[in-house]
C-alpha cells in the first residue's frame, strides 16, 4: 500500500469513529494496524571522551566502563532508550494533530470519541468485573490511539543516533534527534519533551563514572589501572602482595587459640585455627596494599554534573482547576487514596495558606490508570471541580468517605450536572491527559509529586523541602537579570 492509500484509509477510519461519536452513531469499531519504525540512526550521540584523570594521566570512558563491567554503558543505553521514546511520543503527537487537522475536529474530540468507541461488546461481555472492564476499556483506547498514530507514521519516522553505539562519554543529544512526518525533532524539542527523564540518565552516567575518581581501596578503576602499570592482572598484582606478606602462624599462638576456641588442642583444632590466621593475614595484606595504593593515587573526575532539570508543564484542556493566586506556579500531582495521598493534600491546603497569592496552586491527577477506583475518584474531583469543590472533595475523600454514599449527595452537588460530567467523554480524556502529563515530565509510580515553578519535585515533599523549592523559584525570579549571570 502507498503511502497516499494509507493516509485515505486512516483519514476514512478516523472520520467515521469521530463522526459516529459526534453524530450519536453506535457500534463503531477503529482496526488499525501498527507499524514498526526501520532501520534507525545514521549517526551516534556527540560524546566526550576523556572522563578524568589519575595521577595526572587522563582515563577514557571506556576504561571506567571496562573497570565497572558494562556499567556505563548500561545507564547510557537507558539514556538512548529515553531519547528515543520521547522522539517517538512526539512524532505521535505531531500525527494526531495532523488527523484531527484533516477531520475537522480538536484532538481532545478526536480523542474522546476513541474513548466512546473502546466502550464495546467485549466490555459489556465482562461487565460483572467492573476492574476488568476497567482495565479493557483502558487499554483498548491506549491500543487504538497508539494504531492511529502509528499508520500515520509508518515510514516516515527514523532516529538519527544509533541507540547500540558504545558510550565514549556524557550523553550529549545531536542537534537533529530524528526525522517524524517530513520533518526534523531537533534537540531543544527533545530534551524538553523529557527534560527529567534525560536529567536522570545523564546523571547517572556522570555519578556512576565520577565515582571511580573518588579514591578509595575499593574503587576497581584504580586497581585495574595499577595492575596494567605493573603489567599483571589484578588477581596475580593482590596475590604477589598476599605472598610478600605470608608468615607461619607462630605454634605457640595456634595451640593458644585452639585450646580457648574448642577446649581441647589435637591436630583437626590447630588445621582450623592455621587456615583461619592464614585468611586473616592474607586480608590484611590485601587491605594493606590497597590503603597504600589509596594514599598514592590522585584522581579527578572531568565529567560535569549536569544541571538541574527545568521543566514546562503544558497547560490543562480547559484550563488549570481551581487555581488559587497569580504569582509562582506550583503543581500537585496526585490522587486521593494512595498511602501519602491524604498528606499531600494537607500541605497542598498549608501551602496554599503559607504563601497565599504568591504562589498560583493547581492539581492534576496522577495514578496508574489501569486502577479503576483512582479513575473514578479522578472523575468525581473533575465534576466536583466543575461546580468549585475540588477542596471539599478532596477533604470528603481522604478522611474515608463512606461507601454508601455519594459525592454528589455528601457535598450538596448539583446532582444532575454532575452526572451529566462524570458521562461526559471530555472528562475521561481531561483525567487521562492529566496521567500522560505526570509520565511525560518522569514522575512514573512517585505518587504524590510535585513541579514549582519549572523545578520537578518527585515523590512525596514534605513542607520544609515544599517551602525552600518555593524559595528560590521566587527568588530566581525576582532576582534582576544581571544576578542571573
Amino acid at each position: 500500500m502507498t503511502r497516499a492509500a494509507r493516509g485515505r484509509v486512516a483519514h476514512t477510519i478516523v472520520r467515521g469513529v469521530v463522526l459516529g461519536a459526534v453524530l450519536g452513531a453506535s457500534g463503531v469499531a477503529l482496526a488499525v494496524a501498527s507499524h514498526a519504525e526501520g532501520p534507525g540512526g545514521d549517526r551516534g550521540l556527540e560524546l566526550a571522551s576523556v572522563a578524568g584523570t589519575l595521577n595526572g594521566e587522563p582515563v577514557s570512558l571506556a576504561e571506567v566502563d571496562a573497570a565497572l563491567k558494562g556499567e556505563i554503558r548500561r545507564a547510557w543505553r537507558e539514556f538512548a532508550e529515553v531519547t528515543a521514546e520521547a522522539a517517538r511520543a512526539l512524532c505521535a503527537e505531531r500525527a494526531e494533530a495532523r488527523i484531527a487537522e484533516r477531520v475537522g475536529v480538536p484532538v481532545a474530540r478526536l480523542r474522546g470519541a476513541l474513548w466512546e468507541a473502546s466502550a464495546g461488546p467485549r466490555a459489556a461481555r465482562d461487565a460483572t468485573d467492573p476492574d476488568s472492564v476497567h482495565r479493557l476499556r483502558i487499554l483498548g483506547f491506549r491500543r487504538q490511539l497508539r494504531g492511529l498514530s502509528e499508520a500515520e507514521i509508518a515510514g516516515r519516522f527514523a532516529l538519527h543516533f544509533d541507540a547500540a553505539a558504545e558510550p565514549e562519554g556524557e550523553p550529549v543529544l545531536p542537534p537533529r534527534v530524528a526525522r517524524c512526518l517530513d520533518a526534523d525533532l531537533g534537540r531543544e524539542e527533545v530534551e524538553a519533551y523529557a527534560a527529567f527523564p534525560l536529567y536522570r540518565r545523564r546523571a547517572a552516567v556522570v555519578a556512576t563514572a565520577c565515582r571511580q575518581f573518588e579514591i578509595d581501596h575499593s574503587i576497581p578503576l584504580v586497581v585495574r589501572r595499577e595492575a596494567r602499570r605493573r603489567g599483571t592482572s589484578v588477581e596475580a598484582m593482590l596475590g604477589a602482595a598476599e605472598a610478600e606478606a605470608r608468615r607461619e602462624p607462630d605454634p605457640a599462638r595456634i595451640e593458644a587459640i585452639a585450646r580457648q576456641q574448642y577446649g581441647h588442642v589435637d591436630e583437626i583444632a590447630r588445621t582450623k585455627v592455621r587456615l583461619a590466621l592464614e585468611l586473616e593475614a592474607r586480608a590484611q595484606a590485601r587491605l594493606g596494599f590497597l590503603e597504600e595504593l589509596r594514599d598514592a593515587t590522585r584522581g579527578e573526575c572531568g565529567l560535569a554534573r549536569p544541571a538541574a532539570p527545568s521543566v514546562a508543564p503544558r497547560p490543562r484542556a480547559g484550563g488549570p482547576r481551581e487555581p488559587r493566586g497569580g504569582g509562582l506556579p506550583v503543581i500537585h500531582f496526585g490522587a486521593f487514596r494512595c498511602r501519602l495521598c491524604p498528606d499531600a493534600w494537607r500541605e497542598h491546603r498549608a501551602l496554599a495558606e503559607r504563601w497565599g497569592e504568591r504562589v498560583r496552586l493547581e492539581f492534576r491527577h496522577h495514578f496508574p490508570d489501569a486502577s479503576r477506583a483512582a479513575f473514578e475518584d479522578a472523575l468525581d474531583a473533575e465534576c466536583s471541580a466543575r461546580q468549585g469543590r475540588l477542596d471539599a472533595y478532596a477533604t470528603w475523600r481522604t478522611a474515608g468517605a463512606p461507601a454508601d454514599t455519594g459525592p454528589a449527595r455528601a457535598l450538596g452537588l448539583d446532582a444532575e450536572g454532575f452526572a451529566r460530567c462524570r458521562a461526559d467523554p471530555a472528562t475521561a480524556i481531561r483525567v487521562l491527559a492529566d496521567v500522560d502529563e505526570a509520565q511525560r515530565l518522569g514522575f512514573r509510580e512517585a505518587l504524590p509529586s510535585w513541579v514549582v515553578g519549572s523545578r520537578p519535585r518527585r515523590g512525596f515533599q514534605g513542607a520544609g523541602t515544599l517551602d525552600g523549592s518555593v524559595t528560590s523559584e521566587l527568588a530566581a525570579a525576582e532576582a534582576p537579570p544581571d544576578a542571573l549571570r
